[in-house]
């Protein structure tokens, strides 16, 4: 992310790997027509020590935590996803209809390519933390979760019966396509 702008060539939106399936990634789910995916996701920091059982007071939503366990383990409204097993995280945060988490780049990327609408807490310990809550909150439909808020699952109040609709404007190439076109023509030259 740019953290502090300045004088340059090119400047890209963001750079997120493509898509491959995301229509079938609900279906793989096992999630019903109509039911709404809440995608919680720690990136780099694992989902371990998220506890569930607030998760089990929202059955109207299925939730997914990508490298819960090491094996899937879907029951009930949850979905662990398996450390080994083939999840492509892009293809969740596109079927999913909010992504709770941290903010880091790739999270970000994949939830601005997607336009899936974003929950996310507070990392002040983050360097980049600020420019990427910036960003989140001008692209996307997001709010913050307190730290606290988020630990004792407080936040699960705070989502919607009905989850936020995704922004349908149509996105113009992504970071990783304006910055291909951009070196094609310099060799071109």
């Amino acid at each position: 992310p740019v953290c502090a702008p300045a004088a340059c060539d090119l400047a890209v939106d963001p750079v997120a790997r493509s898509l491959r399936q995301p229509n079938r990634m609900r279906q793989r789910l096992g999630v019903e027509p109509g039911q709404q995916v809440v995608l919680v996701t720690m990136g780099g920091l694992g989902n371990a020590a998220f506890p569930l059982e607030p998760l089990l007071r929202r059955p109207d939503l299925v939730f997914v935590l990508p490298g819960r366990s090491r094996e899937n383990e879907f029951s009930a409204n949850l979905r662990l996803l398996g450390w080994e097993e083939d999840w492509y995280h892009p293809d969740l945060a596109a079927a999913a209809d909010m992504v709770v988490g941290k903010l880091g780049y790739s999270t970000v990327a994949e939830v601005y390519q997607a336009s899936t609408p974003i929950a996310y807490m507070d990392r002040n310990d983050f360097r980049e933390y600020s420019v990427l809550a910036a960003f989140v909150e001008h692209h996307l439909p997001s709010w913050r979760i307190e730290g606290q808020e988020w630990r004792d699952g407080r936040w699960l109040a705070r989502l919607p019966p009905v989850l936020p609709k995704r922004r349908s404007q149509p996105k113009p190439p992504g970071g990783a396509e304006q910055a291909a076109s951009w070196l094609m023509r310099l060799l071109q030259h």
